[in-house]
């Protein structure tokens, strides 16, 4: 089993507090602000809003965590679009329920809905990082079994009008919540954990096949208490993966091209700004 993964993020609340209202209407009930009001970005920032609460006010933490890593995506992504085939995508709901990675904790979960030319359809359980549109007729994205309260992978067609899904690889950890589908729905890129010496690798998994196409260079086991690991996809064949280290140190950065088996590493003075 890999190493705890010290967590309260995405919905990690179970107190009250008022609702975020995002472009397009929605309201996403997601609770906790930054300091001033404003939605903070960086973990910098929370950091800088953690100094200013009571030393027990755990909670509030996570709630403001939630608010970073969750909103910003969420609000950000309420609408999607593709101009050829007309699919569009949108949140409409959110719905707080039992999280993914713990017992103890609940998360947030979005009733996204996809609209065609004549049709639309909802798919609940949905996670960040929200669904992308392939092609003319499928929308993909995460959401949560909930008969086995675990993320997977659902493939949406607007053909059929049904969800398949797809079980994520079981070297994923559950903790991890920047789990990245490549734009084309090919290639998955997340960040695992290895023995000898325990550490941490980011790797590239073909999505229908499961074939590891690429593994990052070994990591040390990241001592956080928030899941420090950016994933991005610069385009459907080009990625990028990093992860934090103490507030200190810069970020290591893994990248390249999957079909050109082609990598790079390198470090980035500050945390990304990829979502």
């Amino acid at each position: 089993m890999p190493p705890h993964k010290r967590l309260k993020l995405a919905g990690g609340d179970r107190s009250r507090g008022s609702g975020v209202l995002c472009p397009g209407g929605h309201e996403l009930s997601l609770h906790g602000t930054a300091r001033g009001g404003r939605v903070a970005r960086s973990l910098s920032a929370i950091r800088q809003a953690a100094t200013n609460l009571p030393r027990n006010d755990w909670m509030t933490t996570a709630r403001i965590l939630a608010l970073v890593l969750v909103a910003p995506q969420a609000c950000h992504s309420g609408e999607h679009a593709s101009s050829a085939s007309g699919l569009r995508t949108r949140v409409v709901d959110s719905v707080r329920g039992r999280a993914w990675w713990s017992n103890d904790d609940s998360m947030f979960t979005y009733l996204v809905e996809i609209r065609a030319t004549n049709s639309a359809d909802t798919v609940r359980g949905v996670v960040p990082p929200l669904p992308t549109i392939l092609g003319d007729t499928q929308v993909m994205g995460l959401r949560v079994d909930t008969a086995k309260y675990d993320r997977v992978i659902f493939t949406y067609d607007a053909r059929s009008h049904r969800v398949e899904d797809q079980s994520l690889p079981l070297d994923a950890w559950p903790g991890l919540f920047d789990f990245s589908i490549s734009p084309g729905g090919e290639y998955l890129l997340y960040v695992t954990w290895v023995s000898g010496p325990i550490g941490e690798v980011a790797v590239i998994r073909d999505r229908r096949s499961g074939e590891r196409v690429l593994t990052g260079p070994h990591w040390a086991l990241c001592e956080c208490d928030s899941d420090d690991h950016r994933a991005h996809w610069v385009t459907a064949d080009s990625f990028e993966i990093a992860r934090g280290g103490s507030p200190r140190s810069p970020w290591e950065r893994f990248s390249g091209s999957v079909s050109r088996r082609s990598v790079h590493t390198d470090t980035l003075p500050a945390e990304p700004r990829w979502h």
